[in-house]
Order: C-alpha cells, then structure tokens, then sequence
C-alpha cells in the first residue's frame, strides 16, 4: 500500500507541474498580448494582458522604475524603461534594459545626441528597424535611438502639424505595416486640449486623426490599437477603423477592461508595436512553455504508470 501511495504521489506531483507549466491562460507562440506599467497597491510592477484583457502575469520592479513609458523588444524577453523627469536631470538620458520576466535591469542605455538634455519621456516603442523611438512632454521632438550606442536623431516635429496651436507628446507609438507611426499627443486647436491620435509618415510628416480618451501608453495587439487610460481602463480601436485623412473628430473605442486597482497606466507595449511580430516566448511563465510542458507530461505519466504498475503487481501477487 506504501508503494502505491507513492507512486500515486508522483503522479499528483508531475500533474501540478504540468498545470504551472500550462496555465489556463496560455498563448501559443505568436499570440499578441498587451503589456503595461504602473502602480499595483505598493509598487511598480508590469502586468501583461491577454488581447481579451485577461491578467496573465504580473511582475514586481522596484521603487525606482516607475518609467514614464516602456518599450518592449521583439522577442518580447527585454522592457526598454524611459524616465519622466525634469528637463537636463541627468537619470533622464538613462533607458534602463529591463528583464521582462522578473522586471530586474539588466543593463542601461544612455541617450546622446539631440535627445540628451530633454527629460519628461512618456512614450516609447521599438521600430521595425530595431530603433527606440521616444517622445517627451517636454518637448515638441519625436526621436530615434540606436538602442547598441544610444546615439539619437531628431525624428518628427510636433509643431508641424496644421490647425494647433501647440502640441507634444503625452503618450506612446505604434508602427503599422506601411512604416507610418501611430503616435498619441496632447495638441491645442485654439480652443481647448485634445488627447488625440496622431499619423507619422516616415518621411516625418504628420496629421492629426480624431481625439480619445486620456491614454498615456498604447500597443498594438493583433489588429487592434489598444489604449492604457490615466484612469486605468484599457481600450481599443481596430486599426482598419484608423483615418486616413485629418480630422479632430472623437474616434470611437470600446472597453477591453478596467483594470482597477492597478490604478493610473504610465505606458503600454504591444508584442506587435514593431510590425511584424517575432514568435515570441512570453517571459518565464510558461505560457509557451513546450519544453517544460512535455517534460511535465512525461512525469505525470510514469507516476500514473508506476502506481498502476505496482496496483498490478499486487494483486497478481494476491
């Protein structure tokens, strides 16, 4: 009876391992999620989102990496953090490298060039092109970094857009399959603020497309451009719906969630922001986790198959 109950006992060990390794909520390799940053009840953390808004996993990051924005590498394994701090302090050029699966730095990138100096970064995504592209509240300049040297390149002009009176960067950026850049900003007509939706050609000029709901962070998830609110609602626009010509109308979105306590959403990043999604590996959590998944399998089924084994044994020997 003893042995039995072992080997029942590593059957129900291996089976809890197959169902950490694959949770209810896994996402085939290539699924688009959405990640944002804010604040839980105590402390920064990253919390990733199903396209459904689904919490799939959250991870804590310290006091010090409550980032204006985030950006998030193809692979879906490193969070570039950009700082929202005063014009010329110093920890503001400073883009921390963050491991997406247990939100520690990694390593730090400092910006130079025409970036450098600017501070009030709140809005970030990495290009097709493998190059972070970072807009400031403080400033009306869009740039790119090269994200191995830090070196920047003046990108887009706010104060190019018609019909304002004054615009800049209150939120984050998208690449379409056309290499235009979706870009959120906070812009004046004369009249009163608009949070609006702004197109960036590559060629660096733009047009205003509508106004939104107050979103300081955005990403791309499948087909959808997905909004995180300052009052912690998560949103959505299908792309396709996108103006392709100027307008300052309100676009229409639908609510994905309302995450609650999380509270205010400081940024956000879609596994798709830079086009065409790599198959990524969601970080450390198993969600695509094949390996451990199998490996899971085949332990549950050697315990199951060694408490039959000996069920067997015992009543042969009866």
């Amino acid at each position: 009876m003893k042995k039995i109950l072992v080997g029942a006992a590593i059957g129900a060990i291996a089976l809890a391992g197959v169902a950490a390794a694959a949770p209810a909520n896994a996402l085939a390799c290539g699924t688009s999620a959405l990640l944002v940053n804010g604040p839980s009840d105590t402390a920064n953390q990253l919390t990733w989102f199903s396209p459904t808004g689904t919490v799939l996993e959250t991870v804590p990051m310290g006091e010090s990496q409550g980032y204006g924005d985030i950006a998030l590498s193809k692979d879906a394994l490193t969070v570039f953090g950009v700082q929202n701090t005063d014009p010329g302090d110093p920890a503001g050029d400073v883009v921390d490298l963050v491991d997406a699966a247990t939100g520690s730095v990694k390593s730090t990138l400092t910006m130079t060039g025409p970036a450098a100096g600017i501070g009030g970064w709140d809005g970030a995504a990495i290009r097709p092109d493998g190059k972070l592209i970072v807009g400031s509240n403080a400033s009306e300049k869009v740039f790119t970094v090269d994200t191995a040297t830090g070196a920047s390149t003046e990108f887009f002009d706010y104060t190019t857009l018609t019909s304002v009176e004054s615009a800049y960067t209150t939120g984050d950026f998208v690449t379409l399959d056309n290499g235009d850049e979706i870009a959120l900003g906070t812009l004046n007509d004369g009249s009163s603020d608009l949070y609006a939706v702004i197109r960036i050609h590559p060629d660096g000029t733009g047009i205003i497309l509508g106004s939104v709901e107050n979103s300081w962070g955005a990403g791309r998830v499948g087909d959808d451009l997905q909004l995180a609110g300052s009052d912690g609602v998560i949103r959505q626009i299908a792309l396709a719906d996108l103006p392709i010509v100027e307008g300052f109308d309100p676009l229409t979105t639908t609510t994905v969630v309302d995450t609650g306590d999380l509270g205010s959403l400081w940024g956000a990043a879609g596994t798709k922001d830079a086009g065409t999604q790599e198959c990524v590996t969601l970080p450390d959590t198993g969600l695509n986790n094949g390996t451990a998944l199998t490996v899971g399998l085949i332990a549950a089924g050697l315990g199951i198959a060694g408490a039959a084994s000996i069920v067997i044994a015992r009543r042969k020997r009866a």
